[in-house]
């Protein structure tokens, strides 16, 4: 006797192909995205070549820090990483992991919330097509 799968789905095919693809676009996108966003969110926020722009958010964080310690900004600190990035640049390892870290998010919020990419029609396809191939069918030989 031989174990016998009555789909056949013992190889990749083209519809497997084009649904990893559909669940990896969006993750994708979002790392790029995110890789060009970051120096130009940095920006933004007041985080120049030539210091903490005058009158920005990152002017104001930095002032509200100050006030809280009594001190100024801690070295090392988030807020000094940041003054650090919009002067020389970010590494680019620091944005490999910025792509990283941002495309790994997108790829688990799409995995716990089910969004496969797919529509309704697919889904209800597919819950039509395991009906009748929950179980193994024995084949005698």
């Amino acid at each position: 006797m031989e174990l016998y799968r009555p789909h056949g789905k013992n190889h990749l095919t083209n519809d497997d192909a084009w649904s990893w693809l559909k669940k990896a676009a969006l993750p994708l996108v979002v790392a790029g995205a995110s890789v060009v966003a970051a120096p130009l969110v940095l920006s933004a926020a007041g985080f120049g070549a030539g210091g903490i722009v005058a009158g920005s958010l990152a002017a104001k964080g930095m002032s509200a820090i100050a006030m809280s310690n009594g001190v100024g900004v801690a070295a090392g600190g988030f807020f000094a990483a940041c003054q650090s990035a919009g002067a020389v640049g970010i590494a680019g390892s620091t944005l490999a992991g910025i792509g990283v870290a941002t495309g790994t998010a997108a790829f688990a919020h799409n995995t716990i919330h089910g969004n496969n990419g797919g529509t309704d029609d697919d889904e209800e396809s597919e819950n039509e097509d395991e009906k009748g191939s929950d179980a193994f069918y024995l084949i005698n030989k």
